[in-house]
This record gives structure tokens, sequence and C-alpha cells, in this order.
């Protein structure tokens, strides 16, 4: 028993001819919906994107059929269909189309674009696709028949080493690839891949790149090749860092590590620098003694003008500037004169740090007239 109507002959829309026919066979106890879309049906804009979901409490079993020159006209398109259900859509026209569930069939349609999510679906046969960035993108098991893919970016992209036939499917003028393949390959030394995507039959025609099968592997770049199966022999895979690992393909096209990658520990975090000014020395425990000119500022952050190392005066320099902070203060304009003061007496003594003799005297000059300011005003 099922129930049958007509677009938009007995409903207006298809999306109304749904809810009604799902009414019915919930009334009726059918288990099968046949919606026939008469010659030149254009679904109204409102209704985009169509939703059709079937579930254990409506019909089974579920139809939609335009006519065979694919004059009826829908918008994007979200199937979902969980097996034992079944929803079949033939000979129409629509937008973006979405299937979710080993159900759900697309036959004899033309389409912007078509995704299968990683559920899969039943099949494409005989479809058409053009103008997209990516004609058909596979996530998820599926059957693939007489696809024509023409004059978009990437005709078809296989996400997943998915258990994929293409039979006698045709792509055209593809500006990035005709198909492109993206497997992920096990880090672990002992795994082996064999790739499961299969052509039979498949035309590929001025299309930039006609096959782009892209082996990724964690850590590196993406090893690229142009053929399928992949050539036997030893590869190298770039990692980031410039150093190299290497795997190897049998002669029946499987692929294992020649060398079994080995996991570095993690590099230590670089600390930011505490002052944009860099210091060139040859030991970061360089000590230095310091004269007359420098005793003002060995005295304000409390320091000795004998011997003096970078460090210490780092420290010295954090510790003071803590106490004479203009926050931690009462008396703002007295405590920020004292701040600048103390970071003048550091840039001084940071001054004579400096690998180069000449630049040494010319920073040492520079950091002793900018503290003659802050004191003499």
């Amino acid at each position: 028993m099922a129930v049958a109507l007509a677009v938009p002959g007995d409903v207006s829309t298809l999306k109304d001819a749904l809810e009604e026919g799902f009414a019915r066979c919930c009334k009726t106890g059918a288990q099968k919906l046949e919606l026939s879309l008469e010659a030149d049906h254009a679904e109204p804009k409102e209704a985009w994107p169509l939703e059709i979901l079937l579930s254990k409490g409506g019909p089974q079993h579920v139809e939609i059929t335009g006519p065979a020159c694919r004059s009826a006209r829908l918008g994007n398109l979200q199937m979902q269909a969980e097996s034992p259900c079944t929803l079949q859509m033939c000979h129409v026209t629509c937008g973006n189309v979405y299937l979710e569930g080993a159900g759900c069939t697309l036959e004899d349609c033309e389409a912007r674009s078509i995704e299968v999510s990683e559920t899969g679906a039943c099949a494409l046969r005989g479809c058409h696709v053009k103008g997209a960035r990516v004609g058909v993108s596979l996530r998820g098991p599926v059957t693939l028949e007489q696809i024509q893919v023409s004059d978009s970016v990437i005709g078809i992209s296989v996400f997943g080493n998915l258990d994929i036939c293409l039979h006698s499917c045709h792509l055209r003028c593809c500006s990035a690839a005709g198909l492109v393949y993206h497997v992920d390959m096990p880090m672990n030394s002992e795994s082996t891949l064999v790739p499961m995507l299969r052509l039979v039959s498949c035309t590929m025609k001025d299309c930039a790149r006609d096959l782009e099968v892209r082996l990724h592997v964690s850590g590196a770049e993406a090893v690229t090749f142009d053929c399928l199966p992949i050539p036997s022999g030893k590869h190298d895979v770039a990692r980031r860092g410039g150093q190299w690992w290497k795997l190897e393909v049998s002669d029946a096209g499987h692929i294992s590590w020649f060398e079994p990658p080995i996991a570095e520990p993690p590099k230590p975090r670089k600390k930011r620098a505490r002052r944009a000014l860099q210091v060139e020395m040859s030991s970061p425990l360089l000590s230095l003694r310091f004269g007359p000119n420098e005793a003002w500022a060995c005295e304000l952050l409390g320091l000795n003008c004998e011997e003096l190392t970078l460090q210490q005066l780092g420290a010295a320099y954090r510790r003071k500037a803590r106490e004479v902070h203009p926050d931690k203060q009462p008396h703002a304009a007295q405590s920020t004169s004292s701040f600048h003061k103390v970071s003048a007496a550091y840039e001084a003594l940071l001054a004579c740090f400096s690998a180069s003799p000449v630049e040494k005297r010319r920073r040492r000059g520079e950091a002793v007239g900018k503290v003659l300011l802050h004191l003499c005003p």
C-alpha cells in the first residue's frame, strides 16, 4: 500500500507534499510515499534548504520523481535516511545536496554540488555537477556510477581510506584536479596501509591534474602522488624542521614504514625577552667593574660596583621597580619620578654590557644624559 501525491497538482510545494504524505501514511499505515513533480515545477526559496528525514515513525520508503528532462527545480537539499528506510530522488535539478545515511539514493539529477557524510549513502547514479568548488565530496562509503563533473575546481574529493569504486565517471575541465584522494598514514611503525579506492572505466579530460593522491602524515608534509596504485619503491616524507622519514610501497600497492618514525620530545618553549633591547655578549656570566660615572646607578639599585653580572643587574632592577612602581605607591607623581630614575639607572648599567667598546661608550653617554634630565628637569 502506497500514498501518491503530485506537485503542484495535489499540493502546491514539495515541502507541503512531504508533510501531507507523512500524515496520510501515519493515518493509513502505509509504508511507501510516492511524490511526483510536474514539469517546470520550482520550489519557492522560502523552503530552502529542504530537509527530508526518514525515521521509524513515518513511511519507510519515499520516492521523489521529476520529469525525465529534469525541468523540475528544487533548492538546497538535505537527505537523511538510515537503513532499512530508503529515500530516493530522481530526475530533478537542485542546488547543494547533502546525503546522510545508507538509505539515500540520488539518481539522474543535476546539482551544484553533492556531499556524502561520514555515515555514507546508498548510491549516486547518473548525476551531473557543474561549476562547483568541489563537485562531489565523499566522506563516507557510497556507490558512484556514471557521475559527470565539469568546470569545477576539484571534480571528486575522497576523504579517508574508503571502500569506494567509481564506475564510468567522467571529469572534465577541473582547474585544480579531477580526483583528489586524501589518505591518513598510521604512525604505528608496524602498520600497513592498503588504499581501497578503485577506478573502473573513468575518464578525465582537460584537467590541471587528472589524479592527486595526498598521503597525510602527522607532523610532516603530505606526500603527493599522481597515479593509483602508488608506484612501488621508497618515498621520502619531509618533516617539519628539515628532517626526513621514509615510506616503502610494495609491488601490490601496500604502504608501510621503511624507517619507523621516532617521536621526539617536545622542544622547550623559549622565554620571551623581558626588554626590547638585545645585549650582545660572549657569556651570560660576564662581569664588569664600574667606575665613578656609574656609581650613582649602582647605589640607586643597591649593587656592588666592583663586580656585577647581567643576571644580578636584572634581579636588582626588578626588585627595585616593584618597590617604586606607581601602582603600589599612594603619591602618584613622586612614585612616577622614582620609577623613571630606577629605569634610567638600569639602562645606564645595561649599556655597559655591549660587546662593542664604541657602542658601549655611546650608550653610556646617552643613558647618563637621560638620567641627568630626570634629576635636573
